[in-house]
């Protein structure tokens, strides 16, 4: 293999010039295994010697090297390779990778801050071994405090359970009773439980005309609407006392009816609304109740002396113009059939005048189930009115 070698020059620190001998082969390569001073071409002028100590004192100082020289020189020895020959890259390498395998020396810790010590390091504690009794007596508390908690949780989990389904029973029954309040009423039958009829006490007595038709309606009444009779009064549902206001004092013939009042129709919300609380209320229909005895011996009197038309006169200026007024004539008794015909036509003049003094009704049954019968549409024509 044929060599061809070459030099480098370059100047030092100290201002020598130094030559360096580098092969091709070996340049490519990037390391030179001659060692750096046997290829070192310039001659570096050495320090003069002395034989004895004489001779050194009796030298020439300046043939002594600098002393700046020589503490550069010293400085340059112990910074590493010398400046003078850059390393090449393999051996830059070589050096990383011995400083990368190199192990690590594990830093001493004094021993005033290890554990125990008197340094900063946090001291550790010493335990204090328990009593096999303790222990035991810890893991029952624990158990115990445990069962505790689960029992407690499964309570609040009941508790949550039942107050859920309360409310939903809750609102299933607002729903289905607010459903049962719109439902569309079509028939007077489903008004029957509320209403009531009222009787002046003095119809309601055992020796008025009307009492024995009470008790026939009353069966009616109860038949028709399906439900069972509530006694509220003497004479029982549907068909009570009043209590005379002192404005229908000596009106003794007064009927009049009361609804037990459970919604309230909302013109807003265009339906009908539960009250919070159900209340009583008198509906604007009354009627005067006379058999037809008591109308033909009224009428054979004075027209001032007649009770009969000041009766319904009173009732009227009490009521007002609004209110619906009935007068009930029974004719269920025999004084129809031996009615002579003057009194017939005397009758019929008298009601004319009194429908157009008093603007009332004029209803005449002909039989006792007449009586009862119109009693029971009354009632039920005013029950259904507000649904209409």
């Amino acid at each position: 293999m044929i060599r061809s070698s070459s030099f480098i020059s370059y100047t030092s620190e100290d201002g020598v010039e130094v030559n360096e001998l580098l092969d091709s082969d070996e340049e490519s390569l990037g390391f030179d295994p001659t060692p750096r001073a046997n290829r070192t071409t310039a001659i570096r002028p050495s320090p003069p010697t002395f034989s004895s100590l004489d001779d050194a004192q009796d030298s020439d100082d300046s043939e002594l090297p600098d002393l700046d020289q020589l503490n550069q020189r010293r400085i340059l020895s112990n910074e590493g390779p010398s400046i003078r020959s850059p390393p090449s890259a393999l051996y830059m390498d070589l050096d990383n990778q011995a400083k990368r395998t190199a192990p690590v020396a594990r830093e001493q810790v004094p021993s005033d801050l290890q554990p125990g010590g008197s340094g900063s390091v946090r001291q550790k504690k010493s335990r204090t071994k328990r009593t096999l009794e303790e222990v035991q007596r810890d893991k029952e508390a624990q158990g115990l405090a445990k069962q505790a908690a689960a029992e407690q949780k499964k309570r609040e989990r009941a508790a949550e359970k039942a107050r859920k389904e309360a409310e939903k029973s809750q609102q299933k029954a607002e729903k289905q009773a607010h459903s049962a309040l719109n439902k569309l009423v079509t028939s007077k039958k489903e008004t029957l439980p509320d209403m009531t009829v009222e009787m002046h006490p003095a119809l309601c007595n055992r020796t008025s005309a009307l009492h024995k038709h009470i008790e026939p309606l009353v069966h009616r009444i109860v038949e028709e609407s399906g439900i069972s009779a509530r006694l509220r009064s003497d004479p029982p549902w549907p068909v009570a006392q009043m209590e005379v206001e002192e404005r229908f004092l000596g009106l003794d013939n007064l009927i009049r009816w009361r609804r037990n009042v459970v919604a309230k129709y909302s013109e807003e919300d265009k339906e009908w609304q539960a009250v919070p609380e159900s209340y009583h209320r008198v509906e604007g229909t009354y009627a005067m109740y006379y058999t037809l005895r008591e109308v033909l011996a009224d009428i054979r009197l004075p027209s001032t002396r007649r009770s009969t038309l000041q009766g319904l006169r009173t009732l009227r200026v009490e009521l007002g113009p609004k209110h619906q007024l009935f007068l009930i004539i029974d004719e269920s008794g025999a004084e129809r059939k031996s009615m002579r015909k003057d009194e017939k036509v005397q009758l019929e003049e008298w009601l004319a005048e009194l429908q157009i003094e008093t603007d009332c009704f004029v209803v005449r049954p002909k039989d006792d189930d007449g009586v009862v019968t119109w009693l029971y549409n009354m009632t039920g024509d005013i029950g259904i009115k507000p649904y209409k």
